[in-house]
């Protein structure tokens, strides 16, 4: 078994609390191949804060298609249900979330 790198490139930073998350470039990753006694490649490696990118990427992506089906309910509802249920109160024009 045979290990070798891809050419090295700067690593994407992916967190969710990201102002703008950008897609994942397999250009930009430092990937590492695991080969066969044929050269094949068999396997790849990643980096594991990229890998647990990653697995929350593909979590939220099931969530979403779990819930595709789910009625919409508008965002003005939403904001005066959770005020009449206390958990936002109105100050200026953004409302905030209520401090438990």
């Amino acid at each position: 078994m045979k290990l070798y790198s891809c050419k090295s490139a700067r690593l994407p930073v992916l967190r969710r609390h990201d102002e703008e998350k950008r897609m994942l470039d397999l250009k930009t990753l430092n990937l590492q191949y695991v080969t066969d006694e044929n050269g094949e490649q068999t396997a790849v490696i990643i980096p594991i804060g990229t890998f647990r990118d990653l697995v929350e990427d593909i979590d939220d992506l099931a969530a979403i298609a779990e819930r595709r089906e789910e009625p919409t309910i508008p965002h003005d509802e939403v904001i005066a249900q959770l005020k009449r249920d206390g958990l936002v109160t109105e100050t200026s024009k953004k409302p905030r979330i209520a401090a438990e």
